[in-house]
This record gives structure tokens, sequence and C-alpha cells, in this order.
């Protein structure tokens, strides 16, 4: 999906602070894959020769696959643009592609992560990390000709943002899950939107699970249910009861950026469905937190009937 973003913001002090730190761990991580000239042109090839493969999305001039390939296509060209070096972390954009490329087929990284996922939901994972990565190149050729609410003015003329800013938004895009290494300081609309969804789909968890509790009168009636979501890692099992009540919450809270009409066409259905993979650690305390409840309610249950 589109950033969303006003890109004046990514040179937030604390958005660059996060982009170097995550830069500088990925790197940790992978940059022995690239620790020469020519380990680092292979990695770059071969993930030119993926962009340039992929099909058209049939967007047109909004095309995210053109644009992605129009930007690989000048890092091959050698354009001096992806030679620009992040001051705190001496990191080359172009070898932050690099790197983020290696991230985003790192299967195993995302499987320790996530350790209850099944390898549907792990496929599934995967996949979004190739869209944000293309979603990130993409930002990098015609950043700026999207308005504050991401909505791409379809000219012929590619506008795109500058390399300081590129460095931010790979990061940003690698962040929210996709990859350990790397997080973000959330300052725009969407970003705040990435930080809100999860806390709003652990808010309607908990009200879902206290009001089944509340009507139902059998204590295993509800542990099993906490446990078969435990034991799945995921809200797939009950989301279509979950979801209404996010999609609400989550509209009443970010109104200018839910009510956008091409956002809500496009894109809204993908975003929210996202919710379903809530953090492990996350999804676990919020669990434990109803369990404590469940048992308190039924004890004064019982302490009543006696």
């Amino acid at each position: 999906m589109p950033g969303y973003v006003d890109f004046k913001e990514r040179h937030n002090a604390q958005v660059e602070k996060a982009a170097s730190e995550s830069a500088i761990r990925l790197k940790n991580r992978y940059g022995h894959q690239i620790d020469t000239e020519d380990k680092l042109s292979a990695v770059l090839t071969d993930m030119s020769d993926w962009v340039l493969t992929l099909p058209d999305d049939g967007k047109g001039k909004a095309s995210h696959v053109r644009a992605a390939q129009r930007c690989v296509g000048g890092l091959l060209s050698g354009t001096s643009y992806y030679d620009f070096k992040e001051l705190s972390s001496s990191i080359l954009l172009k070898e932050l592609m690099a790197l983020s490329y290696l991230a985003i087929n790192d299967h195993e990284i995302r499987k320790a992560s996530y350790p209850t996922f099944t390898d549907e939901q792990l496929a599934s994972l995967d996949t979004v990390a190739k869209q944000r990565f293309i979603a990130a190149l993409y930002e990098i050729r015609r950043g700026r000709n999207l308005n504050r609410r991401g909505i791409d003015d379809k000219d012929d003329i590619d506008l795109g943002i500058c390399a300081g800013g590129a460095f931010n938004d790979i990061i940003e895009k690698l962040s929210s899950g996709i990859h350990i290494d790397c997080s973000m300081v959330y300052v725009s609309q969407q970003e705040e939107a990435n930080r809100r969804l999860p806390e709003i789909v652990i808010d309607e968890l908990k009200k879902f699970l206290l009001d089944k509790m509340k009507s139902s009168n059998r204590l295993n009636d509800v542990r099993d249910l906490i446990e078969q979501i435990r034991q799945a890692g995921t809200l797939e099992s009950i989301w279509d009861q979950l979801k209404p009540a996010v999609t609400a919450q989550f509209e009443k809270e970010l109104k200018g950026f839910s009510n956008d009409e091409m956002w809500v066409k496009d894109f809204k259905d993908d975003f929210i469905n996202a919710g379903v993979y809530v953090a492990s650690d996350e999804l676990n305390k919020a669990l434990l937190e109803v369990e404590q409840s469940n048992k308190e309610i039924h004890q004064s249950m019982k302490l009543r009937k006696g």
C-alpha cells in the first residue's frame, strides 16, 4: 500500500536516528554478504533482476511495479543518487537497498520471530515483505507525486524524494513486524495508523473475550477459546467477529486517513486485515490478562451463589 506520508517528516531527528540504528542492525546481520564490491554488485543485480521481471500491476502512471523498475534502472545506470551515505551509520543508500533485499528474503528470521505461525502464515508475511519493499522503491521514484494522503497525481514525470528520505523510507517499510532489526518512530498519519492498529486490535480482543465471559456460565468456554488463539498465534479463528469493532474504532480515531476515498476503495481491507497478525508477545500478554479476569469473574459468581 502507498506510504501516505508527509515526506518532510522523513527528516525528523528521531526518524533519522531510528533509521540509522536499524540500518546498522541490518548490516551487522547481513553485512558479510556485501562486504566487497563484487558481493554488493551481485546482490544488487539479483534484486534488480527480480524487480525487472515482476508483472505489471495495471495501475498505469501510478503503477508501483513500473516505478520500482525505473528506480532500479537508475541504480543500474550508476546514478550518483544511490551513493548517498547516511552519516551516523556510514551506510550507502545502495548498500541499504542490498541489505533490505536480503532481509525481505530471509524466511528463517521471520520464522524465528513468529514461532507459532504455520507455513501458510509465514508465506503470507513473506509476500507482504516483498510488497513493502516494492512500495519503498515506488516512493523513492515518485514520492513527490503523492499528496499527504498518498494519492499519486499520475503525472508522466517522476518526482522522486531525496536520498536521505529514501534511506529512512526503506527502513520504515521493513518495520512494523516485517523484520526484527527494523523499527521506526511514528510521526506521520500513515505511521500513526501503523502504530495504532495493533493496539486497537488488542483492546478490541480484550473487550470481545470479556463479553464472552459475562455471557457464559462455564469457565472452560472462554479458557478453551483463549488456548485456541494462543496455539494458533493469530486471531484468524475469531477475526470475522472481531474485525467490525476494530474497523469502527480505527475509523473513529483516524478519520482523515480512513475517510480517504481511494484508500477505502483499494487498501482498507488489506490494511485492517493485517491486524490478524498481532505481535506474539503483545497477544500473549493480552490473553494472560483476560485469563486472570476470567478467573476473577467466575470466582465472584461462585461467591454470590454461595
